[in-house]
């Protein structure tokens, strides 16, 4: 058979990979939070999957020129992927777009599904821009 999927280690490794995708972030926007042209904002969403159960995942809130980017978990039972963040701005959540944990600690930007590319600094710097552009 196949082997069982220890659930509390996917949800450790999960939430692992989410504090290191925002510590990379702030890392990121480090000169413009020194700047004080954007400030970074913890946030906490209870999401219940099926096989992990309730629990507590962090999110981020990205508030620059009295606009919010925010970037909120979506959890683990995504198709190709070990997780899923979207990231929206604040009253525009149509036009998402969604970060994927594609291996425990490599993120992809995801418009569609065939266009994916990796989350690097730039990459999250021009994901930043378009998002707030509209």
């Amino acid at each position: 058979g196949a082997p069982i999927r220890n659930w509390e280690n996917e949800r450790a490794t999960w939430l692992a990979a989410l504090e290191a995708l925002y510590a990379d972030i702030s890392q990121w926007l480090q000169a413009s939070i020194e700047k004080n042209s954007l400030s970074l904002h913890r946030t906490s969403h209870q999401l219940t999957e099926e096989k992990i159960g309730t629990y507590d995942a962090p999110g981020l809130e990205i508030e620059t020129k009295g606009q919010v980017v925010v970037l909120e978990p979506v959890g683990t039972i995504v198709v190709g992927a070990r997780g899923r963040v979207d990231a929206f701005r604040q009253g525009n959540r149509q036009r998402s777009v969604m970060l994927m944990l594609t291996s425990p600690d490599v993120w992809e930007l995801w418009t569609t599904r065939d266009n994916r590319r990796p989350l690097t600094s730039s990459t999250f710097q021009a994901l930043l821009d378009d998002l707030l552009a509209l």
